[in-house]
């Protein structure tokens, strides 16, 4: 069974709730637009979904961040100070869930 969290969006026609699924944070949680994290919002943004009670197709955008393809980042590889206790599960870390990354935790500062 995968773990996933939950967020729930009156339908635009029936205002039946609809769920959409994202897998950002893992904790199984029940959210709505006004409580969700920013990282789940941008996970299901421009991803339609199918309302089962009216049929209606919906999907939640932002003006700001239209659908389609993005220009190609910059990215480079940059050090991170280590986190206290990271999570672990046979000999593997990752990043806390409950802890965002911000350019605080880099080692050197940024250059662009």
């Amino acid at each position: 069974m995968g773990m996933f969290d939950s967020l729930y969006v009156p339908c635009p026609k029936c205002k039946k709730r609809v769920e959409f699924q994202t897998k950002w944070n893992r904790e199984m949680a029940t959210l709505s637009l006004e409580n969700a994290p920013s990282e789940i919002l941008f996970d299901v943004m421009n991803n339609p979904h199918y309302c089962k009670a009216c049929g209606q197709w919906m999907v939640l955008v932002d003006p700001a961040y239209p659908p389609g393809p993005r220009a190609r980042p910059n990215l480079r590889a940059a050090k991170v100070q280590a986190p206290k206790n990271p999570p672990h599960s046979q000999g593997m870390k990752w990043w806390p869930f409950e802890r965002p990354f911000t350019y605080a935790d880099l080692e050197e500062p940024t250059t662009k």
